[in-house]
């Protein structure tokens, strides 16, 4: 009977090289991001083909799209039409379901506390860079997130969850106070 189910996990047994290897992000995230860039009217078709991306490279559920071209499409789209807080510009179109396990996982918690446990699991889980710490010891409660080498990420992360947070509390939830943290700006996004 294994001798069958061998040949479903050949892929996975397949020695990975770690010389050369980077950060990737699955690729119905970046159909998400690219779902939002036709929301705010770019050029979708050229930001693609300017990360030497197609169609395909985003429909296909185990594909992984590299952080570089991920970082080629955000620096693309600043020169398409600079956008001033892009990140959060993205945020604010992207509709609850864009991440349809992770919204499920987070909209089904029975508190705010609880769905940003989920987020930061199932960040681990999928190895975003972004880390999300929740403190509930104080008053008020403290969400630190961290990636010191994306801080686009952090941006967009942050910017999604507040906007939904309010969405699904009917406006109940309120951010008080942010602190940002110096950051070193290097590559893009991760």
């Amino acid at each position: 009977m294994t001798a069958r189910a061998n040949s479903l996990t050949e892929r996975a047994r397949e020695p990975v090289s770690h010389a050369g290897y980077t950060w990737g992000m699955p690729a119905n995230d970046v159909r998400a991001f690219m779902n939002a860039f036709g929301r705010l009217g770019y050029n979708v078709d050229w930001l693609l083909e300017s990360a030497g991306l197609g169609y395909e490279d985003l429909n296909d559920p185990d594909a992984r799209i590299s952080c570089q071209a991920l970082g080629v499409v955000l620096s693309s789209a600043q020169q398409q039409r600079f956008t001033t807080n892009l990140a959060l510009e993205i945020a604010r179109v992207t509709p609850m379901g864009a991440y349809p396990l992770l919204d499920y996982l987070v909209v089904t918690s029975e508190t705010v506390g609880a769905g940003i446990r989920q987020l930061a699991r199932y960040f681990q889980l999928i190895g975003n860079p972004v880390t999300i710490d929740l403190h509930e010891d104080g008053d008020p409660i403290s969400v630190e997130m961290a990636n010191t080498a994306a801080p686009f990420g952090v941006e967009f992360v942050a910017s999604l969850m507040i906007l939904h947070f309010r969405n699904e509390t009917d406006g109940r939830f309120d951010e008080r106070y942010h602190r940002v943290s110096p950051i070193d700006f290097g590559p893009l996004f991760c």
